[in-house]
């Protein structure tokens, strides 16, 4: 750990001041490379050093979780422990955390599942549907062009918290003044328009308009804002304000015709209106729409992603004491990236901050120089509005760039022309100055090319001579703003073996897993149905896939026979193939036969795990009456049945059983197929069972609204590979060596020009990027590099067409150099890589880099994984890899689905009981019952666990009633809470821990009883008297019990408390005994301390890609403490 004085000597005057000021409003302008990461952490350091709060009353807020985990472990390096103390979210944690903190307060919101896209257009397209015939929303042809424009305008009202009502009170104050202002347009515009071009009626026109801005002024409306909106009038006077301040006392009436253009248009009576009149129409439809998906939303239980920080947002501005006890904990509110917050992120952090309306001590870190996520509402106007809301503001500017050379800084900062959002109009006093530390000696480069061929072959050929010459490939990037532009220099690059490091979205409908998938599961139904000819159709393409292992001339046999015989309608293609001499064949065809069988009485889950190998199917004895082994055979159980696995999993995922982990087809795999069953699954909101016909509606929904589902992968390997990288994920990066090419408008300017139908007083949607936008976009590019920089751009596209340059370079400027070069590829050549897909070109990196990135990203250490590695009599660390790190989808079996339901019911059972202090025993039923429905089983099954929770419900009544309670805390998620739980080790990286705990009560003596409800089996106490499946069983849930003891321990939020009982209550009835089990522990420092110990040496097991042989160890408890003791030793 670095000493803090040591910190505070290496800081400039400027770093030094804004971490010493430690109250009231402090605004620090950080340029890149000024080292603001090191500032927040020295910051809060020395709060910590110099007051008495403590680590838990200081919010820091930042953007992406990678962006937290960067301050957490700077901020580690200097303070130790108390770094994981300190709440450090994102934007959108926060905002999960508010709501897991006051669960109470938002049971309906809690109890909501996420809507997703083919939810949310099946709910619009049923509410489009009812519409009048003449209605603007109305759908013609493509029904899906119309769902998506509503839903993104719905999207952006949500995103700026405008709900139906308050849109609507919009629309009715922009209707009157539209209703007043158009008599107003008609009168003197009839008389402009009527006038020509000779000078004296110019003048009289320029008169006239005159006349007209002052008609208009008079309905100047004292009120200038609806709620956080301007009024309509308010923009429309702005408007005209801005006209005249244009116009040079001349005859030139040009400049009232551009707001003629932009704001008037003439109608079907040829008399000249307001542009917004024929949209009032579209606008009212819009709002009516929008309050009924909202009413079906909540019919459903269903939120999408706007809701959750809109609902946070909600709960701090409507409740006095959720808004105090906010601002009662979080004394101090940091924040990162300050220019790229949002409206929704403000009022987030103004409520909490509007308990201290004089003075908070808030601390925002930004640069308005570097604000490039428009597309994403981030807005400088947030600057400006910091410096008005504080009128003391404290305005620090971190003048030294740490990162780049004095070349690179220079040029950089030329390409910012534009002023209107600059600093100095905000701070009449604020200097842009500027100082590399690293002083001369960097390269700068900008080169011209006659096309874009040479422009990148260039590149490619330059970066395999830095690669020769020494340089590390991760330290070089190449950066632009399209995803596709680094798509093609990928191919070339992959083409010469140079590895890439490049994010890709893809549609799962593109990967042939989900491909064969969809095929098999649309063949189920033809067979269901007997649709011969769409069954023959299908046929041939699925057995065509190799993971079948069918011989190619007789798939071309079977394909001859199947298209001889198209016509044949009364032929069943999979029971000729049942008496097929090719055993293999005959087998697939006995399977797809069961299969169909089962689709008829079996949930959809079920079916896809039966397709994808996830789960065996028993096929009857009589499928295999010629005897002879299948490849595909696993094992016979008894004279009856035989078991069949998909050879779908063997192809795709068999890595997992040779002992090879992983590579990038795997991840791939894996995550496009746990997106399609997540979204098959997500359609079961408000269904009690998904058959394989809702499947097929499921896809052919897909298909109607046109909805893609795309996943983001890693291609290459990140660890050694050159970066390729869009602008706007490199803003928090830098590398030694940069790439800038393709500056030109095709690369920057092109894209959607908004047409809203929304108000004109509403700009809620993001326009096409302008001039100073582009600036910012090529500064932020220019000013990742910290040795050398080579921008480049050409004068002609591939296809021969003209490229204009960006204003924002200068190319006129002696420092461009021009290069002929020979490109590597012919056009034909290049065309040919450009079609490629880019998945199914080699891949250069390891496994295990892959690997790596998915602990290191997505991977946090929970009671279950750590009982998934442990556990040698369940595979152990193999079970772990494929359960708890990659997660292979699988359904939702009834016994969990019936503990879960149990857990919701005892959930909102406490929940009403902390409101109300009442006891309802209706609670229990219905949100039992509810919870279990909509997991979809077949009718008996349902019933028979139905009649099982009634009945076990009755005496947990009994159980828990008679009794108060003391402050409950429900659900509680380590995870979201307080910035996470973090657990310290002997180097500055700690280990993020997580949990959820089903009930915790603190009693008036600030004592602890911590319950977790068990469903199945239950015992007293961990005596160990039972048989090896019994004491595994208890293993577990003692580790868990210490797990949770730890949690406690290090979170912020309940360490202070001394005094904790940990309670396992079997929630299930012993009918023998007639009564309920439970386990009360007082967990002791020793275990507390080994299962630190422990989680340690597994985490770096995990971390070091260590997966230990346990073949040695028994598959019994004392194997199991075996495999620890060894772990804990370091012995293995």
């Amino acid at each position: 750990m670095t000493d803090f004085q040591d910190i505070l000597a290496s800081l400039n005057p400027e770093q030094r001041k804004a971490v010493e000021t430690i109250y009231w409003p402090v605004l620090v302008i950080a340029w890149p490379g000024s080292g603001k990461t090191q500032l927040l952490a020295a910051r809060i350091a020395n709060i910590l050093k110099t007051t008495d709060y403590l680590p838990s009353n200081i919010l820091c807020l930042t953007f992406t979780e990678n962006a937290a985990k960067n301050m957490r472990d700077r901020l580690a390096s200097m303070i130790g422990q108390d770094a994981y103390r300190v709440a450090i979210h994102t934007f959108h944690s926060f905002g999960s955390e508010v709501l897991n903190r006051f669960r109470y307060l938002t049971k309906e919101f809690n109890d909501a599942k996420p809507v997703d896209t083919i939810e949310s257009s099946r709910i619009l397209d049923g509410i489009l549907e009812q519409l009048s015939w003449d209605n603007p929303y109305k759908p013609g042809f493509r029904a899906s062009d119309t769902i998506k424009e509503v839903l993104g305008n719905i999207g952006n009202l949500k995103k700026w918290w405008i709900t139906p009502g308050f849109y609507r009170s919009i629309l009715e104050a922009n209707i009157f003044a539209i209703d007043s202002i158009n008599p107003i347009i008609s009168e003197y515009w009839e008389q402009i328009d009527s006038l020509g071009q000779k000078k004296e009626e110019k003048q009289r026109k320029i008169e006239l308009f005159k006349i007209f801005t002052e008609k208009v002024q008079q309905l100047y409306n004292i009120e200038k804002n609806i709620g956080n909106y301007e009024r309509f009038e308010t923009v429309f006077l702005r408007w005209l304000d801005e006209v005249w301040e244009n116009y040079e006392w001349d005859t030139s009436t040009k400049f009232m015709n551009a707001w003629r253009d932009t704001w008037t248009q003439k109608n079907y009576k040829n008399i000249r209106e307001l542009k917004e009149t024929s949209k009032i129409e579209k606008q009212q439809s819009l709002a009516d729409i929008f309050e009924k998906y909202q009413n079906t939303l909540k019919e459903k239980w269903l939120i999408d992603f706007s809701d959750m920080i809109l609902e946070a947002i909600g709960l701090i501005e409507s409740n006095d004491i959720v808004r105090m006890s906010l601002a009662e904990t979080y004394q101090f509110v940091m924040i990162d990236e300050f220019q790229d917050t949002n409206e929704a992120q403000m009022r987030l952090i103004n409520g909490i901050l509007s308990v201290n309306t004089e003075n908070p001590n808030i601390f925002a870190v930004g640069d308005d120089d570097q604000s490039i996520y428009k597309f994403q509402w981030a807005n400088t106007k947030n600057i400006r509005d910091f410096h008005d809301t504080y009128e003391d503001t404290q305005l620090i500017i971190l003048e030294k760039n740490y990162r780049s050379k004095e070349e690179i800084i220079t040029h950089s900062r030329t390409v910012i022309k534009s002023e209107s959002n600059n600093i100095a109009n905000i701070f009449e006093w604020a200097v842009k100055k500027f100082e590399a530390i690293r002083e001369t000696g960097g390269t700068m480069r900008n080169i011209r090319f006659k096309n874009e061929l040479e422009e990148l072959s260039w590149i490619i050929e330059d970066i395999e001579a830095q690669i020769q010459s020494g340089i590390q490939p991760n330290e070089i990037a190449v950066i632009t703003k399209k995803n596709k532009t680094l798509e093609l220099i990928a191919k070339w690059l992959l083409e010469k073996n140079i590895g890439v490091n490049l994010s890709k979205n893809e549609s799962i409908f593109d990967d042939e897993i989900i491909i064969l998938i969809i095929n098999i599961i649309k063949l189920l139904n033809s067979l269901d149905w007997s649709y011969r000819e769409e069954e023959a159709e299908r046929i041939v393409t699925i057995l065509s896939h190799p993971c079948f292992e069918i011989n190619r001339l007789t798939l071309w046999n079977l394909s001859k026979t199947i298209y001889y015989s198209r016509k044949d309608t009364t032929r069943s293609w999979v029971e000729t193939l049942a008496n097929h001499e090719d055993s293999k064949l005959k087998n697939i065809a006995n399977f797809l036969k069961e299969l169909t069988s089962k689709a008829r009485v079996e949930r959809l889950e079920n079916i896809i795990d039966y397709i994808t190998g996830a789960n065996e199917l028993s096929l009857p004895d009589d499928y295999d009456d010629d005897g002879t082994t299948n490849p595909l055979q696993i094992s016979f159980f008894n004279e009856e049945k035989w078991n069949y696995i998909s050879p779908l999993f063997k192809y795709f995922f068999g890595q997992l059983s040779n002992n090879n982990w992983l590579n990038i087809a795997y991840t791939r795999h894996l995550a496009n197929m746990r997106a399609f069953i997540e979204n098959v699954r997500s359609y079961k909101n408000g269904k009690s069972f998904l058959s394989l016909h809702d499947a097929i509606e499921i896809l052919n929904l897909i298909e109607k609204y046109d909805i893609d589902i795309e996943v983001s992968h890693i291609i290459g390997n990140e660890k050694n590979a050159i970066n390729l990288i869009t602008v706007y994920k490199a803003k928090w990066l830098e590398w030694e060596h940069v790439y800038v090419p393709c500056i030109h408008t095709k690369e920057y300017k092109s894209g959607k020009i908004s047409g809203s139908t929304l108000p004109k007083n509403l700009p809620l949607e993001a326009d096409r990027d302008n001039d100073e936008d582009i600036e910012r976009l090529i500064y932020t590019a220019f000013t990742r590099a910290k040795d050398s920089l080579t921008a480049t751009y050409s004068e002609e596209s591939m296809s021969e067409k003209s490229l204009e340059p960006l204003a924002c370079i200068e190319v006129e400027n002696d420092n461009w150099e021009e290069l002929t070069t020979i490109p590597l590829t012919s056009l034909t050549e290049t065309l040919e890589i450009e079609k490629r897909e880019l998945f199914a070109l080699p891949y250069l990196g390891e496994e295990q880099d892959f690997l790596r990135d998915r602990i290191e990203k997505l991977f946090v250490m929970n009671v279950t994984a750590l009982q998934n590695f442990l556990n040698i009599a369940d595979a152990g660390p193999e079970y772990f890899v494929s359960n708890s790190l990659l997660r292979f989808p699988q359904a939702k079996n009834i016994s969990a689905t019936y503990g879960s339901a149990i857990h919701k019911a005892l959930e909102d059972f406490f929940a009403d009981y902390a409101a109300k202090k009442s006891y309802k025993k209706d609670i229990l039923f219905e949100s039992f019952e509810t919870y279990l429905k909509k997991e979809g089983f077949d009718q008996k099954t349902e019933e028979t666990y139905l009649e099982r929770g009634r009945e076990n419900l009755e005496s947990i009544y009994t159980e828990i009633t008679g009794q108060s309670y003391g402050e409950l805390f429900l659900e509680y998620d380590f995870r979201a809470a307080h910035g996470g739980t973090y657990l310290p080790t002997d180097t500055t990286k700690a280990i993020q821990l997580t949990g959820k705990i089903d009930r915790i009560e603190r009693l008036p003596d600030d004592s602890l009883i911590i319950t977790d409800y068990k469903t199945g089996g239950g015992f007293d106490s961990f005596d160990g008297k039972w048989a090896e499946y019994a004491k595994i069983k208890q293993w577990k849930y003692r580790l868990q019990l210490a797990f949770y003891a730890i949690l406690f321990e290090l979170s912020p939020r309940w360490r202070m408390f001394q005094n904790k009982k940990y309670e396992l209550f079997f929630v299930e009835k012993n009918r023998d005994e007639d009564r309920f089990h439970r386990v009360v522990e007082y967990i002791q420092t020793g275990e507390v301390e080994r299962t630190k110990k422990l989680i340690i040496a597994v985490m770096s097991k995990i971390e070091s890609l260590d997966f230990p042989d346990i073949n040695k160890y028994p598959k019994t408890l004392d194997g199991i403490r075996q495999f620890e003791e060894d772990l804990l030793n370091w012995q293995i």
